[in-house]
């Protein structure tokens, strides 16, 4: 037999949900039958489902319908649940678990120091168009630059898509929107000239190999100093694209790590010209004579010691300056095919210092 009206259904055990009727005063709700369940703890506070009908027995069959997909773990809609407590869970149990550490990072970056302070309060389920255009307008009057507001859509769009498939929201409100307007990059690359004057400027230190195998091949940072070894036949003349050195995370508590590359396409084998194999022969025979002096103090990195790596954006700053005496027009070392992070970074075709080198 279903409550009278203004009395509550049977005590309930712990967490199975409750039924009862709203009194007079509760406002638009009044008159109302109402339920929560109970879906544990979160961030230090009690997390509550809440279900609302004009009846206690359509309450109850929606009740019934939330704890059977509590059991099965699906997921429960949290009216009141914030966009930043779901962000906080996206990237905690989505994110973390199918991206690469330095994605997870970018992301999570992006929600604490964008997303979640202008958007993070509003309900999960009352987040609208016209909130997300605030949010844009925002963003680029403080002076963010179009490109990061766009990356924060992004990913911002991805999360929604996530709260879709879970049925937690009805629609991806951040897909209704436009992103802000961003001017396409036209990288710059080195003269040959400025190429060989840059090579002719790292004779002599200690990670020479290194520049003039990213410089010949147009390799990323990344690329360059994750290389192996292992990753080079000298006999074939063939150098393996298969794994990158990052940096994760910020300030003191960064950490480099080294990753496979992102996509199929950025494992790849290439050519070495002549003027990389010299280099690379002559980093070998160093390294050997180095290993004979540390003795049983030697520790094999590979291609690259310890602390070199951290070292080299430091270095190549350092040559930067030296090379561009000899230039007659300089561009600063990240306008290198060599030394760019962005994703066009090796669109078109570096800079030629060997006409023995030879593109993916």
């Amino acid at each position: 037999m279903s409550p009278g009206r203004g009395q509550k259904a049977r005590k309930r055990n712990a967490g199975e949900g409750a039924i009862f009727q709203r009194g007079k005063h509760s406002g638009k709700g009044a008159g109302r039958w109402c339920a929560q369940l109970s879906l544990g703890w979160q961030h230090g506070r009690r997390v509550r489902k809440y279900i609302y009908g004009t009846t206690a027995e359509e309450v109850q069959d929606k009740l019934l319908k939330a704890r059977t997909d509590k059991a099965a773990g699906l997921p429960v809609v949290v009216e009141r649940q914030t966009l930043g407590e779901f962000l906080e869970g996206w990237l905690e149990n989505s994110v973390k678990t199918s991206v690469r550490p330095l994605t997870h990072e970018q992301y999570r970056q992006h929600v604490k120091l964008y997303l979640g302070q202008l958007l993070g309060h509003h309900q999960l389920t009352k987040l609208a168009p016209q909130h997300v255009r605030a949010f844009i307008k925002q963003k680029l009057e403080d002076g963010l630059k179009p490109r990061t507001v766009q990356l924060s859509i992004v990913i911002l769009r991805k999360a929604l898509g996530q709260a879709v498939r879970d049925g937690a929201v009805a629609r991806n409100v951040a897909k209704l929107v436009d992103g802000p307007r961003v001017e396409r990059f036209e990288g710059k690359m080195l003269s040959p000239e400025q190429a060989r004057a840059f090579i002719n400027a790292a004779q002599g230190e200690r990670l020479e190999a290194l520049y003039t195998v990213a410089l010949a091949l147009g390799l990323r940072m990344g690329e360059a100093l994750g290389l192996r070894w292992q990753d080079i036949d000298l006999d074939r003349r063939t150098l393996r694209v298969n794994r990158i050195l990052e940096r994760i995370g910020r300030g003191n508590g960064s950490k480099l790590m080294l990753v496979e590359p992102k996509t199929s396409r950025s494992r790849r084998t290439v050519n070495l010209p002549e003027t990389a194999i010299r280099a690379l022969r002559g980093h070998k025979v160093r390294q050997l004579e180095e290993r004979l002096a540390a003795g049983s103090r030697w520790s094999d990195q590979g291609f690259e010691q310890r602390g070199d790596a951290a070292r080299a954006a430091h270095i190549a700053r350092r040559l930067q300056a030296r090379a561009r005496e000899g230039w007659t027009t300089g561009y600063p070392l990240s306008g290198s095919p060599a030394f760019r992070r962005e994703p066009d970074a090796r669109a078109g075709h570096p800079a030629a210092v060997d006409s023995g080198g030879s593109r993916p």
